[in-house]
């Protein structure tokens, strides 16, 4: 009865409800164990790879160190090879009747294989060529993280090529460790060394045979300067830059030529930023060496390759009743031209520097422009209280002379006006030389409705003129060389003096320009029922005078022209400021600082005679 009741109730019971059979748990665990094997075998696998790579790099270290104990060894020291007594004994190494060869008699797969060994008798200990393997002594193998490593060097060299590189090769190899995987690691590395300058027994390779020479010419960007304020507009600061040029010349084992010019340049900054006009640099650059796209030529023009653009710029933009304004000319006469081999067809120096091209096939470097017009800063005070006019601030007259930069090379026959005269059969020199020239510079005109007393003589409607200003310098390094020149400023200083009521001058070269005080106070003058008065004076603390300096390696003067390493030469332009200030029944209109100040002209040459051996 019992029994039928169970049956009855384990008949019931949905086939979902039932255990595993012993047959599937049988497979089920088989299945997992298997799984479990591979991963373990997938996991050691990784860790014996990871190991080995371990040990890979370990050897590579090795490898690159001994290789650049190698590299470091004078150049005659590894063509000299391995010791003869030392090359038995090396698996690497077999003799091939009677010569010893790299890893086999005859050419194979392995770069090197066949090379003849270079090896040589009496030798001295040279790590780590002699002895060239680790485990011979005084050399010991390496061991890192408790494995010991072997490295060995071999010097070889293709017998059946002329003049053949050496090859050095660096095998490491290792035995313990992870189990698998090619126990040794092979680096190889090509030794040569022209003829040269430097001894092959003290150096690892002969260095070149070639002098240096470098020079180079700049004449900054001067610059004439108003900072202030002015009623009713967020002026500060209105700046012309006046035209720059430079060139620099370098030769050793490649030679390289660069010039640039800076045609004028105008800025202003006011509460809207800043704003410029003109100042496209005219740029070249040449050179011979062949790791680069730069060609052996370059000329650069205004108007030609270049388009030099200036414009005109207002403060506040948008211009008004009240305001500061110029224009920068749109056309220049500028030019840069850098040579490799200067002749008719590459062009060097420009035509604004000399009017035949040179033919000697050397480096040159020239750069020259013109200012075309003049340029005016103009402050408009018709929005004032009350309106005084126009006054122009600052003008910066034209001039048909140049600025220039001129850096050449020269060799014997050098033509007239080279800056210097090597002797024949000798390494030539390097002469450097700029110049300057401006137009009239003139600060400070009276405002359009104020009577103006600065009309008298050569002040020209300015309390203050820099009239004519130039300077020069010259330098030159290497055989037959003179020393070098600066020329101080030339050109006058006019000013107008109010106790004499007449216009008078000071040379612009003069040490008296520092410190020196000036002034102006005008009368009051009604306008529009109000008195001005306008004040315009030196800054005293920034009126500095010209100065010059040269230097000169040897610094001695004879004849002939004895070979120079150094010259330089340069000319500190003086600087020049006044103040002014226009003011209406204690109500200022205008306070603004007029600077002139054109920067340090300089000049440098250097000469290294080709290294001797040693």
């Amino acid at each position: 009865m019992m029994r039928s009741m169970i049956a009855r109730r384990l008949r019931a019971l949905g086939t979902d409800e039932r255990g595993f059979t012993l047959l599937e748990t049988v497979i089920a665990v088989t299945v997992i164990f298997s799984s479990l094997v591979a991963l373990a075998y997938a996991a050691t696998a990784s860790f014996t790879y990871q190991d080995i790579a371990r040990q890979r790099q370990a050897a590579n270290g090795i490898a690159d160190k001994v290789m650049e104990e190698v590299r470091g060894l004078a150049y005659d020291k590894v063509t000299a090879g391995l010791l003869d007594t030392d090359l038995t004994g090396d698996s690497n190494i077999v003799s091939c009747s009677g010569v010893y060869r790299f890893l086999s008699c005859t050419k194979g797969t392995e770069p090197g294989s066949g090379e003849k060994i270079v090896n040589h008798p009496g030798l001295t200990t040279t790590v780590p060529l002699v002895p060239h393997r680790s485990s011979t002594s005084p050399n010991t193998s390496p061991v890192l993280n408790h494995i010991t490593y072997t490295w060995s060097t071999y010097v070889t060299q293709d017998d059946s090529v002329t003049n053949a590189p050496y090859r050095v090769t660096v095998i490491v190899t290792w035995t313990k460790g992870a189990v698998g995987g090619a126990k040794l690691v092979r680096i190889q590395s090509l030794f040569w060394s022209p003829i040269g300058c430097r001894s092959t027994s003290t150096h690892p390779f002969s260095a070149p045979c070639q002098p240096f020479f470098l020079g180079d010419a700049t004449v900054p960007n001067g610059s004439v300067s108003v900072t202030g304020t002015i009623q009713g507009i967020s002026f500060s600061t209105l700046d012309i830059l006046l035209t720059g040029a430079s060139a620099d010349v370098q030769e050793e084992q490649v030679a390289s030529a660069d010039g640039a010019v800076h045609p004028i340049e105008g800025s202003v900054t006011d509460g809207g930023g800043v704003r410029t006009a003109g100042g496209v640099t005219v740029a070249t650059d040449a050179d011979s060496d062949p790791n680069t796209l730069t060609g052996p030529y370059a000329r650069q023009r205004c108007g030609t390759e270049v388009t030099c653009s200036g414009g005109s710029l207002t403060s506040p933009s948008g211009g008004g009743s009240t305001k500061v304004a110029l224009t920068v000319p749109t056309t220049t006469s500028g030019e840069s031209d850098s040579a490799i081999t200067a002749t008719g067809s590459s062009v060097c120096p420009p035509s604004l520097i000399s009017s035949t091209a040179e033919s000697d096939s050397l480096p040159c470097s020239g750069a020259a422009a013109s200012q075309p017009s003049s340029v005016v800063a103009v402050a408009t005070l018709s929005g004032t209280d009350p309106d005084v006019g126009t006054a122009n601030l600052v003008s910066v007259g034209t001039t048909s002379n140049l600025v220039k930069a001129f850096v050449n090379m020269v060799a014997n026959p050098a033509p007239v006006g080279a800056g210097c005269s090597p002797a024949a059969g000798t390494n030539g020199c390097v002469a450097s030389s700029a110049s300057r020239v401006y137009g009239n510079i003139r600060l400070g005109a009276l405002p359009t409705k104020m009577t103006t007393p600065f009309n008298t003589g050569s002040c020209g409607g300015y309390f203050l003129t820099v009239s004519a200003y130039s300077d020069s310098a010259t330098a030159a390094a290497g055989e037959g060389t003179p020393l070098p020149t600066a020329t101080a400023p030339t050109g006058t200083l006019y000013y107008y003096d109010q106790a004499s009521s007449s216009c008078k001058s000071i040379a612009i070269g003069s040490s008296s320009l520092t410190g020196l005080n000036l002034s102006y106070t005008s009368s009051p003058q009604n306008i529009d029922g109000k008195d001005v008065t306008v004040t315009i004076s030196t800054v005293t603390a920034q009126m500095t005078a010209a100065s010059t300096a040269t230097s000169a390696t040897p610094s001695t003067s004879s004849s002939p022209q004895p070979t120079r390493t150094d010259e330089s030469a340069q000319v500190v332009a003086p600087t020049i400021a006044v103040h002014y200030v226009i003011v209406a029944e204690g109500n200022t209109l205008m306070d603004v600082t007029e600077t002139i100040s054109l920067g340090t002209l300089t000049v440098d040459a250097t000469y290294a005679p080709p290294p001797s051996a040693g």
